[in-house]
């Protein structure tokens, strides 16, 4: 079985594959293309026969280098973060970026969100640790949710912004929510949260109120 890798480099790394480019379709692109498939599907044949490889990691290269990159980032926060949120960070992307739940039309993960997310992260301390979500665009998001109807998210933008969100139960109506949310400078966000009603159980508890079964 012959393999053929093509590389930018060495088009020709693939029977005719130059014929395939616009300059060179002709009416038997359509044999090529089936031939190129053919070299391909060899390839990664191969690769899934061989010993000791991750074949996710060898035919999603992007989503392997954005995971190494995102590492990178967090291990320059070492000492800025807590230990233990440093490694449930680490925890997290390991599922984030599990190989085997990407498409190749996903959104890759923004290495600047997720700079912002930790530097935000570091800046307040007092914070409970939140749960850590990618939405669709690649964008970090943190959540805090203590139980049904209570919710505050903030989304991290790759600039010096991020959309917030907060749900209450309706003073009135229990059973019902009131949502708030915007989109406002990452330093004021918190600002917003509070007079939104949404910081309470973003805090870790007090002495007292550990004593008093606040966890």
């Amino acid at each position: 079985m012959t393999i053929y890798l093509a590389t930018a480099d060495r088009l020709s790394d693939i029977p005719s594959l130059k014929s395939l480019t616009p300059q060179g379709w002709s009416a038997e692109s359509k044999t090529l293309r089936a031939a190129q498939d053919e070299a391909l599907r060899d390839y990664f044949d191969a690769l899934a026969s061989r010993p000791n490889v991750n074949f996710d990691d060898e035919c999603n290269p992007a989503l392997r280098l954005a995971s190494e990159e995102l590492l990178s980032i967090l291990d320059a926060f070492k000492g800025r973060l807590p230990v233990v949120t440093t490694e449930l960070l680490r925890n997290r992307l390991d599922v984030i970026l599990d190989p085997t739940d990407w498409e190749s039309g996903d959104e890759l993960p923004n290495p600047e969100s997720f700079r912002r997310m930790l530097s935000f992260l570091s800046a307040h301390k007092e914070l409970r640790h939140p749960s850590i979500f990618l939405n669709r665009y690649g964008l970090f998001t943190a959540s805090w949710r203590p139980e049904k109807r209570k919710l505050t998210s903030i989304v991290f933008q790759d600039d010096d912004t991020a959309n917030w969100l907060v749900f209450l139960p309706r003073p009135d109506s229990p059973d019902d929510t009131v949502e708030t949310a915007g989109r406002i400078p990452l330093t004021d966000v918190l600002r917003a949260i509070r007079q939104a009603g949404g910081q309470k159980w973003m805090r870790r508890p007090s002495l007292v109120g550990r004593l008093l079964g606040d966890v």
